[in-house]
């Protein structure tokens, strides 16, 4: 009866490790897109926002060496590495549920974080190269203007716009125009805009994080039942 019932627990335990193992590769991926995201607004955003999916993407590591504690121990019977896999889903636990809530947190936290990093940066264009460029790249690819309106450039640039607030004239020949006139001035707000995609990318590692963690849950059940069982049946035979 022992025999059939640690099979089952065992069995279990091994397709779970074969999850862990897949979700932390998965997850790893995720971690490295969402700060590879990030860098691309790096101006605008603080180290908190870099830190996350950089822990998101070491504890996936981690998890994956862990497995190997949780693979050997159910099938060799080792009551001391089932039980040290147990503890170690645990603290892995704390961990990602306190990183998904963290970044939760940050995410209420990105339009304010943006706000005041945009304007600074506002007030250095044409004034420093780096700025320049990176507030053209924005507007470029994010097809926005200014950070809540195109009017926020009009007291920086003495009533002027940024040729980059306006879309390409295919065509066009002469000089190009761009201004609160023309029919291709991008009139969405950088703030709003680039503040979706952060909290997007941060609501997303909050939810990583914390469905791990349940599935953990999982996993550390199982793992002490089944050191429960290897120790009691030890006993029995001593």
């Amino acid at each position: 009866m022992w025999r059939r019932s640690s099979s089952l627990y065992k069995s279990f335990l091994l397709l779970l490790n074969f999850t862990f193992v897949v979700s932390s590769i998965l997850l790893m991926c995720a971690g490295l897109i969402i700060r590879g995201q990030y860098f691309k607004y790096h101006e605008f955003l603080n180290e908190h926002y870099f830190s996350l999916p950089f822990m998101l993407i070491c504890i996936s590591g981690v998890m994956i060496l862990i497995t190997f504690f949780g693979c050997c121990g159910a099938i060799q019977e080792n009551h001391c590495m089932i039980s040290m896999f147990a503890a170690m889903l645990g603290v892995l636990f704390v961990m990602e549920t306190t990183l998904g809530f963290a970044a939760y947190a940050l995410s209420e936290k990105t339009s304010n974080v943006l706000r005041i990093s945009l304007n600074d940066t506002m007030q250095l264009y044409n004034k420093s190269e780096e700025l320049t460029k990176v507030w053209d790249g924005l507007q470029i690819n994010l097809h926005c203007c200014g950070m809540d309106s195109y009017e926020d450039w009009y007291p920086i640039l003495n009533g002027s716009l940024p040729m980059t607030c306006c879309k390409p004239q295919i065509g066009a020949i002469g000089k190009e125009m761009c201004n609160e006139t023309v029919s291709s001035l991008y009139r969405s707000s950088c703030l709003t805009t680039l503040a979706e995609i952060i909290k997007s990318n941060a609501t997303t590692l909050g939810a990583v994080g914390i469905g791990i963690a349940v599935a953990q849950i999982l996993g550390v059940c199982f793992s002490c039942v089944l050191a429960k069982r290897i120790k009691n049946n030890y006993e029995t035979f001593d």
